[in-house]
């Protein structure tokens, strides 16, 4: 496959020398290469571009008409380069400087406020790489590790003083296209602060199966999400919802064995640490388990108030569940109107399950009548069902997934749908 490339800007904010850091990360990871730069007549803060081809095969030509991608730093390289975009391609768009949305829907196009990002890490001179980070999140054309270790290689001997600076800031484009628009170093900074307030239980969240992510990222995204020494660590992988840009434009994700190596990894380093796995994607201290999380696990009531919010409630005949509008312009004006679902008794066993086989220890066996109002016989077939296939623990006092059921809890639950 060959991926072009134009990365176009002002002389001065890092261009070609992203367009190198593409290319070196590409010949390290043993694809085949071009990289050609062009400046504009003013030369040092004139405009400024250059292509990059990355091929596992052989290159015919260096030249580039419509590339498959586009970093556009400025505004003339925004409007020069959005029509050439190929159909389906990539336009990334440092939205610092471009005030306006691109036109075109045939196209993935994200707009990134590169100068604020690198502000906030403390040089402005990152915009080249924020952008880069942002680029491998939608088109991983190498892997983030890859990218890495070139800067580390080729990063100019007088700048390599900023070598962890310009990680953080290749970490931090891609997180502002997953919708985490934070940095490394503000994470720690909530921690601490949060810490200095006075909580004593503290959760931190890690994703995996990330664009472009490998094995080795992920675990030590997970280690240094540990390292922070919090009571609660929670590990989710990514997926794509509805209504969001991911879910329209999907990205290239690892693989689903990928995934599943990653949780392994992430289950392996909690527990070196200390932690309990209690629920599919919790890991706790002992004793610091979310209580607020296990009611919901456990199928208990909660409610939900504000904007966006969901409760679920249940009475002597019926279980119900509710919604509260999303947007807080239309909460207000709906003046918290409620939107309530009764679950079908038919419906209940799955939803029940759904919650209840993501903890580890699973639950007494007479919590499903006590939560639903069914008998215990409705579910009685397919409990045995899922114990002769492996997935649940033969023990008539707690309905519980075995190690293998909790790797295969889709395959699980599937045994409980009507």
């Amino acid at each position: 496959m060959q991926t072009e490339i134009v990365i176009a800007g002002f002389g001065g904010q890092g261009v070609l020398f992203a367009g190198q850091l593409l290319a070196y990360a590409g010949m390290d990871a043993g694809q085949v290469v071009t990289w050609i730069p062009s400046y504009g007549p003013e030369m040092r803060g004139g405009t400024a571009n250059c292509t990059v081809i990355i091929s596992d095969e052989e290159i015919g030509s260096p030249l580039v008409r419509n590339p498959r991608a586009v970093l556009a730093l400025n505004l003339p390289s925004f409007d020069k380069y959005e029509p050439l975009v190929i159909q389906h391609g990539v336009l990334i768009v440092n939205g610092s400087l471009v005030n306006r949305s691109p036109q075109r829907e045939d196209i993935h196009s994200v707009l990134i406020p590169a100068n604020d990002i690198a502000e906030s890490l403390g040089n402005r001179r990152l915009i080249n790489v924020v952008m880069v980070g942002a680029l491998l999140a939608l088109l991983p054309v190498v892997s983030i590790d890859i990218v890495e270790d070139a800067l580390a290689h080729h990063l100019p001997e007088r700048h390599m003083k900023l070598l962890p600076l310009n990680v953080q800031a290749l970490h931090a484009g891609l997180l502002q296209v997953l919708g985490r628009p934070h940095t490394p170093a503000r994470a720690a900074e909530a921690i601490a602060a949060v810490r200095a307030a006075g909580f004593l239980n503290v959760n931190l969240d890690v994703m995996y199966g990330l664009p472009g992510q490998t094995l080795a990222e992920a675990r030590a995204d997970a280690a240094e999400g540990l390292r922070f020494g919090t009571t609660h660590f929670s590990a989710y992988q990514l997926t794509l919802e509805p209504n969001t840009v991911f879910y329209r434009k999907p990205p290239q994700l690892p693989e689903h064995d990928d995934c599943a190596d990653m949780q392994l990894a992430v289950e392996e380093l909690a527990a070196a640490a200390g932690f309990e796995h209690y629920e599919t994607s919790a890991f706790a201290r002992p004793g610091r388990r979310c209580r607020h999380n296990v009611n919901y696990w456990e199928f208990g009531d909660y409610l939900g108030i504000g904007a966006g919010a969901h409760g679920k409630l249940s009475f002597a005949d019926r279980v119900t569940r509710h919604e509260r509008a999303k947007q807080p312009r239309e909460y207000m004006a709906s003046a918290g109107a409620v939107h309530e679902k009764l679950i079908a008794p038919r419906e209940l066993p799955f939803e029940f399950m759904l919650n209840a086989l993501r903890l580890a220890e699973g639950v007494p066996a007479g919590m499903f009548e006590e939560r639903t109002g069914l008998p215990g016989a409705t579910i009685l077939r397919k409990l045995q069902a899922a114990r002769e296939k492996g997935l649940l623990e033969e023990d008539p006092l707690r309905v519980r997934p075995t190690r293998r059921g909790r790797q295969f809890l889709n395959d699980l639950l599937q045994l409980f749908l009507d």
